[in-house]
């Protein structure tokens, strides 16, 4: 439809995330050429095989929210995060911090922060875009760190169960005690049970469940 319209060619891109969602035998889809009428070409993109430093480069912050899943030393990765948290958009800052808790475990999100050396102004920004919980005063902040990213995960948590009852269910009206639920293993066991649900009543039942579990 977009080469009809404009008369274009179409490059299609897949980006591949994980090296190990990468099959073992792997090839290039072939070019689509129907001459006078249609002309497709595919690439692959492996991100993990990007050079962090031309990101960089390019002085562009809201891009380096990727960073995170491109080939990365240490360095350029503190770097990249003083750029995404100084002068990126919130958007860009939830997604770099999503691909860092990806890439590297808690010690290693802890120690990223410490080393990126973000002042007290920036980091209380940071927790309250990512974490909406309360201001992080000084004397609180490594109790505040903690504490909100487990307040992140399930407020995370939440709204994806929500976005998925929503499009499971359009004419379901979402109850509000949900949005007070703080049981993660809870939320989580919820959406995966969501999935298999077949209609409004069995979607009933799993909220109910999940309501159970947490406290009134």
């Amino acid at each position: 439809m977009v080469y009809l319209d404009r008369n274009l060619p179409v490059e299609c891109t897949l980006a591949i995330v994980y090296p190990d969602r990468l099959p073992k035998i792997y090839m290039e889809l072939p070019s689509l050429e129907i001459p006078g009428l249609l002309s497709i070409r595919f690439q692959t993109v492996k991100l993990w095989e990007i050079d962090a430093e031309s990101v960089l480069s390019w002085e562009r912050p809201n891009l380096l929210s990727v960073l995170p899943l491109l080939r990365t030393s240490r360095q350029q990765m503190v770097e990249g995060a003083r750029q995404v948290f100084q002068k990126g958009t919130p958007d860009a800052r939830r997604w770099f911090w999503t691909f860092v808790k990806i890439r590297y475990n808690q010690t290693g999100v802890e120690s990223l922060l410490e080393e990126s050396q973000m002042n007290a102004a920036v980091m209380e920004k940071l927790v309250r875009e990512l974490y909406p919980f309360s201001p992080m005063g000084k004397q609180e902040r490594q109790e505040g760190r903690e504490e909100g990213l487990e307040e992140g995960r399930v407020k995370e948590a939440c709204d994806t169960f929500s976005r998925l009852l929503t499009r499971r269910f359009p004419t379901y009206q979402i109850p509000a005690a949900l949005s007070s639920v703080a049981n993660l293993e809870a939320l989580r066991a919820a959406e995966d049970a969501l999935f298999d649900a077949n209609s409004v009543s069995d979607a009933e039942q799993i909220i109910s469940r999940l309501l159970s579990q947490s406290p009134a």
